[in-house]
């Protein structure tokens, strides 16, 4: 019987997806005073987009829809850590889903939330890493141009 030879995937690859749904979180928790708040401190909290839509970029993974959680938590591109291997992760593919998470600096998350309820953003896109065990995104970006079919044939 003859083998199949292996499908070769490109170790880094860009997923496009247009933006179809949206949501804000955000959360802010205050503790009382105590002499010993903890290692987060007396308050802390967090705030984020989660943008979700089919895939419209050609691939040969078995995803059909991304899902993508941005939070201001990142560091401002001058005191980016030089550590700092990507601008987040990804999990999956599970049915068909592709979920990531990503880090925008704190001040640039308010123009994405600005432009997503202005009904503005519309195409997302990420690159991920597949060598890597962990998945990194190595980049993220938007745009307002409308999905046009012919821009992928």
């Amino acid at each position: 019987m003859r083998r199949r030879p292996r499908t070769v995937r490109p170790l880094t690859e860009d997923f496009v997806f247009e933006v179809t749904n949206w949501l804000f979180e955000g959360h802010l928790t205050v503790y009382p005073p105590s002499p010993n708040p903890g290692p987060l401190g007396r308050a802390w909290g967090d705030s984020g987009v989660m943008l979700r839509g089919p895939l419209r970029s050609p691939t040969r993974r078995k995803i059909r829809e991304i899902a993508l959680r941005i939070t201001g938590s990142g560091h401002e591109p001058e005191a980016w850590p030089e550590r700092t291997e990507g601008v987040g992760w990804a999990d999956g593919p599970l049915h068909g889903l592709l979920q990531a998470n990503a880090w925008l600096p704190p001040l640039w998350l308010p123009s994405w939330v600005t432009a997503l309820a202005a009904g503005k953003l519309r195409l997302a896109s990420i690159a991920v890493n597949f060598a890597d065990r962990r998945r990194l995104l190595h980049r993220l970006s938007a745009s307002s141009k409308a999905y046009d079919p012919a821009d992928w044939e």
